[in-house]
């Protein structure tokens, strides 16, 4: 689990941890793909930008939540 404190946030640091991830992931031969899980909305775009697509929403009650996947 990964997260960018409010205060911290538009600094471009979600950006650097998940890119982090997606190289670890790229330099394993036994990784294919990241898989992520989002319950803001306002998430959504910047992991789009970053090559990962929405592969499943649910709603909960009043928690709404996005998967999304990018292949490495």
């Amino acid at each position: 689990m990964i997260g960018v404190l409010g205060g911290n946030r538009g600094f471009g640091l979600g950006r650097l941890l998940i890119e982090e991830v997606l190289r670890v992931s790229a330099s394993s031969n036994r990784s294919h793909a990241v898989c992520l899980t989002t319950e803001s909305g306002i998430n959504v775009p910047m992991y789009e930008h970053l090559g990962f697509a929405v592969v499943g929403e649910i709603s909960i009650g009043a928690l709404h939540s996005w998967t999304m996947q990018r292949l490495t």
